[in-house]
């Protein structure tokens, strides 16, 4: 200042003109300056002005919503997402451990975890609280600004304060001591110059400061310091657009220790009554200062406007010095994941795996266990599953609009919409089965494992644990809830350990979804005719290597270029991975419900589909997949893909084939309206879908349906017959439709042993009946030929000797050919002397050589014709029972011909086996053990198995039948009991046995006649005794007539009344006419009963 002093004092006058010019094109140059960048230093200093002292320094030589934006704080219009998340460490204090509870800055100031600086700890302004302000994070007060020690505000104050007096101290040099050497236009400066900048310097800077206070009075800084210890973190979503700037994903924390940790939340304060007029005057005295200043500078020397602008611009540069210790980028704690985090919006998973240290999380859908060093597996492994689930579940309950939550929502992310549908589809799928009868208690879990490995020290090896999902039941109408943040957690920590494994998740298209279950995947084949029965709709699977999808950790992948030896069924979809990933997590729950359910009842049926194909319905599949679509989770094809592999590997996927009712029903009708071609193609297209048993059955129903074509008197019919014979002789049927749908892969699974030669006697059997049927019917010519030529080797091993003998052998060969070649009409003609044995010797010779489709058309003809000759099913039940056949049990039960069903003769399977000759315990055994009633059927009362075999004396059959839970006291229409057929058939094993088994002894049935009574008619001394020794009722009648001493009078089994006397029967009971049993004794001319009666005399009981 002295330097510039002596210059300006020793400059020639001469020089004025050239000031005047140089101040004049300075101001010129730098007014765009000021224009373009003053305001926002002036705004940005006060914006981060947080005492007085900031005040003095932004009035000395003045000038003129947050966001963090690589390494410094932008502040913006609008409302961004950055969600401030403070962690209180708690101690629990019986325990001991600690552990971390995230609050919002509203939470923790709402707890004794924080309190406002200065007051006490549970005292907080109620406005600070219930204001918005919480919840807009303060970035610059708290993490923006690194604010210098205070020793630098007092020197920049210093240093103001000197130059503007020194600039005052210039002016008062140029006026008052030498004026000449500073004159303006040739002239001395004038008067009212000096006074008036001064007076505008002085207003100007009261004004300034003023000012200053009034902005810094219009919001309080509250300061909170924390009671725990506590880090505050700030998080912010990245390719945020906000205005027309675009911010990167950024992740903060402030973890200063307890003591020095602080938080300054800055809060708009009220308008107060005098704040307006103090507005106004602070206004009016910065203008009025401002012109006296303008005004006194244009008549002051030009150095003097000068030195006033060299000051401005010297405290510019000092209050930006001020402000320019920031934030530094690497601060950023997800700096290196930032573009990870922004692909799927992942940012909220990146602040839970860094806050549990957590390095990967993926689940494990065939868990392999694991032990750690040592023994036991790790309790810290256990817990570290569960606490990064709870925190992410924890961090989306915060960013969710709720009580506790932020007040922006982060509704949109695609991780947690996706979560939001799982958590709908779940809930739906619980009320459906709750509808169906699942038996669930008041709450369901399922259970998820997860593979988790931290990045902190402590923990050495990777662990396996399991975590369960709950559901319970909410509301009046008591429907399941699920928490959809909980799901958010699982997901997104999986995702995102996905697209840290390998980046080529973001970019491999389409991705690929496992077809089949755990039990199905490897089975190829099998998954591959299950898909295209119930699943399929546009898109065709694809064989894949297995290195494609690590079907333990997730079923769903990408095409891999590594060729391996070991194959999986996919398909292609358009769902990108988080659904993929709900997808998977749905198929874990389902599987876990569906146990609850005894079975997945419904009618299933097929309806005619595009392209001559044809489509399954099932009422409770289509709800399910209602459910799916429904929650928007994904397609159909995708519901059918969790949905039809789960049931199948559970036992519950409904049984389909040829022989279920419903398709049996529509063959029918097709045949009755002349369409044979589709039913042609409809029991085509179950058996090219079908395996193992459905499509044995699926086989041998369109064998019998070429059969009964043959035999129709149309040539058409008949030609179309020959003509799907002829493919089914040629080879597997699936074989043309996996060509047709380019499976070459597939050839192999077909042609394995066990099913080439399972087709080959399915042909040979199927070729002897066509053979037969030309023999039978004229015309017939041209089919000979062709089986002569191609299919004669085929059945001649069905001609070949067997166990059963030549005799039997030969009758049955004959019996078969003549029942599977002849028309309907013929039937009757067919029926020999000994149709009983002829039958018999058929069923032998076809179950002896494996000749299973030649034994299901049979059966299908007699069940066919069971309403006009009812004794073909005798025979079929009885060979069924003396063989214990289960396979034949089954085409039965098919055909709807339950174990339990009533035939119009009203009988049943077990009274078949009860009344065959000789009795076959083995048979009845048989039967029970795969569920026949052992009570009969209730629409026969009258044919109770256990009371035919007790009045039969069958012993061994009745303890049978009581050993599998016969009812020891059911009764027929008429009210007898097994009891008392015994005792009336006099059959004392069977009593003792009955009795034994707590049969009820004193009763009387519809006729009012007891077992005692019963008993005493049959004159069965030993009966008596055995039902006395059982502690009969001696006194039980159900009315005169019945007593047992009157009973025993009128029969005249005199010899046991003795016995029943002994017993405590009573003698003096009288009847309607008043007479007393001795005197209807004589009556009837029993005068020895008399006499015992009138004695009493009690002789020896008889023996």
């Amino acid at each position: 200042m002295k330097l510039l002093f002596l210059i300006l004092l020793f400059a020639p006058v001469a020089l004025a003109d050239d000031w005047e010019d140089f101040t004049n094109n300075l101001a010129t140059d730098l007014a765009p300056l000021i224009t373009l960048f003053g305001e926002q230093l002036t705004k940005q200093f006060l914006s981060e002005s947080i005492s007085y002292l900031d005040n003095i320094i932004f009035a000395l030589s003045p000038l003129g919503a947050e966001l963090f934006n690589d390494g410094g704080i932008s502040r913006v219009f609008g409302r961004p997402k950055i969600l401030e998340i403070v962690a209180v460490e708690e101690k629990d204090s019986a325990t001991g451990e600690s552990s971390v509870e995230l609050q919002t800055l509203r939470g923790v100031l709402g707890s004794d975890a924080w309190k406002i600086k200065g007051s006490s700890q549970n005292t907080h302004p109620d406005d600070l609280l219930e204001g918005p302000e919480l919840d807009t994070p303060n970035l610059s007060l708290n993490k923006g600004i690194r604010r210098r020690d205070q020793f630098w505000f007092y020197c920049v104050a210093v240093v103001g304060a000197i130059l503007q007096i020194g600039v005052i101290i210039y002016a008062v040099v140029t006026v008052y001591i030498v004026p000449g050497s500073f004159k303006v236009d040739g002239k001395a400066v004038p008067k009212y110059a000096f006074p008036l900048y001064i007076i505008g310097t002085v207003f100007l800077f009261m004004g300034m400061m003023n000012s200053a206070i009034l902005i810094g009075r219009s919001s309080h800084n509250y300061t909170l310091v924390p009671n725990k210890p506590s880090k505050v973190y700030w998080l912010q979503p990245g390719n945020q657009v906000v205005g027309d700037q675009v911010f990167n994903a950024f992740l903060a924390v402030n973890a200063e220790p307890l003591d020095s940790m602080s938080y300054i939340k800055s809060r708009r304060g009220r308008l107060g009554k005098n704040q307006s007029i103090e507005t106004y005057a602070t206004i009016s005295l910065t203008m009025v200062g401002f012109i006296f200043q303008f005004i006194g500078e244009r008549g002051l020397h030009s150095s003097v406007i000068l030195a006033q602008l060299g000051s401005t611009f010297i405290m510019a540069i000092l209050r930006t010095c001020l402000r320019t210790q920031r934030m530094n980028e690497d601060q950023n704690e997800i700096l290196a994941e930032r573009e990870l985090a922004s692909y799927k919006q992942q940012e909220l998973d990146a602040f839970a795996l860094f806050l549990t240290e957590v390095e990967t999380f993926s689940p494990i859908f065939t868990p392999v266990p694991q032990t750690p060093p040592g023994g036991n597996p790790s309790r810290t492994e256990k817990h570290l599953i569960q606490r990064v689930i709870d925190t992410r579940k924890r961090i989306a309950d915060l960013t969710t609009c709720s009580k506790d939550g932020s007040s922006v929502s982060w509704d949109e992310f695609p991780i947690r919409m996706t979560a939001q549908k799982l958590a709908k589809a779940i809930e739906r799928t619980m009320d459906l089965l709750n509808l169906w009868g699942a038996k669930f208690d008041k709450s369901f879990h399922f259970e998820l494992t997860f593979d988790c490995t931290s990045s902190s020290p402590k923990v050495q090896y990777p662990g396996q644990g399991t975590y369960k999902v709950e559901l319970s039941k909410r509301g009046d109408a008591l429907r399941w809830h699920l928490d959809a943040n909980e799901l958010e957690a699982i997901l997104g920590l999986w995702i995102w350990s996905l697209n840290k494994e390998d980046e080529i998740w973001q970019t491999k298209r389409p991705l690929m979804r496992v077809v089949g279950s755990d039990e199905t995947a490897s089975d190829i084949g099998e998954a591959y005719l299950c898909f295209q029965k119930w699943i399929f709709r546009q898109t065709e699977p694809e064989i894949i290597s297995s290195d494609a999808i690590d079907t333990k950790r997730r079923r769903f992948g990408y095409k891999s270029d590594v060729q391996s030896q070991d194959e999986i069924l996919a398909m292609a979809t358009e769902n990108e991975m988080e659904v993929m990933a709900a997808q998977d997590i749905y198929a874990v729950f389902l599987k876990a419900a569906v146990r609850h359910l005894d079975s997945l009842s419904g009618e299933v049926d097929v309806a005619p589909g595009l392209f001559n194909s044809w489509v399954i319905t099932h009422d409770k599949i289509d709800a399910l997949v209602h459910c799916f679509e429904e929650s928007q989770l994904g397609t159909r094809e995708d519901a059918l893909l969790c949905l039809i592999f789960i049931l199948k590997s559970s036992g519950m996927l409904p049984y389909l084939a040829s022989d279920s009712k419903e398709i049996r029903k529509r063959t029918e009708l097709l045949i009755q309206g002349g369409h044979w071609k589709a039913a042609f193609s409809l029991h085509r297209w179950l058996c090219e879908r079908t395996e193992g048993v459905e499509f044995e059955r699926s086989v041998y129903n369109l064998g019998n349906l070429c059969r009964r074509a043959l035999l129709e008197t149309e040539g058409s019919v008949q030609d179309e017959g020959f003509e799907q014979l002829c493919q089914l002789l040629e080879g597997d049927i699936r074989l043309p439709f996996f060509q047709a749908n380019q499976q070459s892969k597939l050839y192999q699974w077909l042609l394995s042993s066990d099913r080439s030669d399972w087709w080959q006697g399915f042909s040979r059997q199927l070729s002897w009946v066509a053979w037969s049927i030309s023999l039978k019917l004229p015309k017939m010519e041209r089919i000979q030929a062709k089986l002569s030529a191609s299919s004669s080797p085929r059945y001649s091993s069905l001609f070949s000797s067997s166990t059963l003998g030549e005799e039997t052998t030969q009758k049955g060969i004959r019996t078969a050919q003549d029942w599977l070649g002849c028309r309907r009409m013929d039937y009757q003609r067919i029926e020999g002397e000994d149709f009983h044995s002829e039958r018999k010797a058929a069923m032998l010779w076809a179950l002896h050589g494996s000749h299973f489709a030649l034994l299901y058309w049979l059966i299908l003809i007699w069940i066919d014709l069971r309403d006009e000759y009812s004794h073909l099913m005798t025979n079929v039940w009885h060979f069924l029972v003396r063989n214990q056949s289960t396979w034949m049990l089954d085409v039965l039960s098919r055909q709807g011909i339950g174990i339990n069903s009533v035939s119009n003769e009203g009988r049943f399977g077990l009274l078949y086996a009860v009344f065959d000759e000789p009795p076959c315990p083995d048979g009845v055994r048989f039967l029970l053990e795969h569920g026949a009633n052992p009570d009969g059927n209730d629409e026969v009362p009258d044919r109770r198995p256990l009371l035919y075999t007790s009045a039969e004396g069958l012993e061994e059959l009745t303890r049978i039948l009581l050993d599998y839970g016969a009812n020891v006291d059911q009764t027929n229409r008429a009210g007898l009991t097994a009891l008392f057929c015994a005792c009336d058939s006099k059959h004392i094993k069977i009593a003792r046995l009955l009795l034994s088994r707590g049969a009820t002894i004193s009763f009387a049935p519809y006729d009012e006649r007891s077992p005692l009574a019963v008993a005493i008619s049959g004159r069965n001394a030993e009966m008596v005794q055995l039902l006395l020794e059982f502690g009969c009722d001696v006194n039980f009648q159900g009315d005169y007539e019945r007593n047992p001493l009157v009973v025993a009078v009128t029969v005249g089994f005199n010899s046991i009344i003795p016995l029943l006397l002994s017993k405590g029967c009573d003698a003096t009971i009288r009847g309607f006419d008043g007479k007393s049993i001795a005197e209807f004794a004589e009556e009837i001319g029993n005068f020895e009963a008399a006499s015992i009666l009138r004695r009493g005399i009690l002789p020896e009981a008889p023996d």
